[in-house]
């Protein structure tokens, strides 16, 4: 709990654990805080239900970078209704892209997180969603990613963020039972499976 700071009633929609907040969304960021008058925090629960199988990552994803999280820059969605945090990713390599996606800047890669904490006008709105929590800079990732408007996010919103430590491979989200196939398997198989699979699955035949 952020002591000084009013804690939101937040309702999660979810759909193969891609989430959506409704109802809270009736006004933006912004007018919540003048409403309230004092900061605002919200924190969403991880979904109840089995674990979604990673053939849906692999059908939302068009690019896989690996590289080091850098430090975050939290700001608002273009509608106001959610806060988004930007990681800068260092010495990014290119994995895989689907057919037809460009990065414009390979070497300049950022990735947007749901998720974050801004100040307005002197007050604070924050939103954490346990599912994923905040990553920490320095992190080495897998990130399998999704283009949306000027943005890339994580395919299936908090799913494709796979964690790298001493060469093994494990899904930053904290589901039980998630992504069983590439738990603890050295980083060379978890992407020659992961390219393998998407390839097969969007990569036509000749």
């Amino acid at each position: 709990m952020i002591c000084g700071s009013r804690i939101l009633a937040v309702v999660l929609v979810v759909t193969g654990l891609g989430a959506s907040i409704a109802d809270a969304q009736e006004l933006t960021i912004p007018e919540q805080l003048r409403r309230a008058g004092e900061s605002l925090h919200s924190r969403v629960g991880i979904p109840s239900g089995p674990p979604p199988s990673v053939h849906g990552i692999l059908a939302e994803t068009e690019a896989v970078i690996r590289g080091i999280l850098g430090a975050p820059k939290s700001h608002l969605s273009e509608d106001q209704t959610e806060v988004y945090t930007d990681y800068t990713i260092s010495f990014p390599a290119v994995l895989y892209l689907r057919p037809g996606v460009a990065l414009s800047d390979p070497t300049n890669v950022t990735v947007t997180f749901w998720g974050g904490e801004v100040t307005i006008d002197g007050r604070t709105f924050s939103r954490t969603y346990d599912l994923l929590p905040p990553p920490q800079p320095g992190t080495e990732c897998l990130l399998l990613l999704k283009r949306i408007g000027q943005h890339y996010f994580l395919a299936r919103t908090f799913l494709g963020a796979f964690g790298i430590v001493a060469d093994e491979v494990s899904p930053l989200v904290q589901k039980d039972g998630f992504a069983g196939e590439w738990r603890g398997v050295t980083t060379s198989e978890a992407i020659r499976d992961m390219s393998t699979r998407l390839r097969a699955m969007h990569n036509p035949m000749p």
